[in-house]
């Protein structure tokens, strides 16, 4: 085995179609107590990884660091998806959806 320095690029992960018709990958990259400098590297790291989904929700309070590993990453970025969820009703979801694209759009 040679020990060359080129790393071979990630598969791309299989896509699935929601019953919407929206296309999202099938395994997504978890951000629940991702924080800081480290968190934001993790994230970035799983980016550069082939990783296009993160898993986040309003609660873990970490859209600034989500933010900054997306800028972070040195994978092209096609915007990655994120998913999230809130345990609020549909009135708040959508204020805290609205302020969550607000603060990671600002970080990116």
């Amino acid at each position: 085995m040679s020990n060359d320095s080129t790393t071979p690029s990630a598969a791309p992960l299989p896509i699935r179609t929601a019953h919407d018709g929206l296309a999202l990958p099938a395994m997504g990259f978890g951000t629940y107590q991702v924080r800081g400098f480290a968190g934001a590297q993790a994230i970035a790291s799983a980016l550069e990884n082939g990783y296009r989904l993160l898993d986040t929700a309003v609660n873990y309070e970490n859209e600034g660091t989500v933010g900054k590993a997306i800028r972070m990453a040195s994978s092209p970025r096609s915007c990655p998806d994120a998913s999230t969820n809130t345990t609020r009703p549909a009135s708040a979801s959508r204020k805290a959806y609205a302020d969550s694209d607000s603060i990671i759009s600002t970080c990116i």
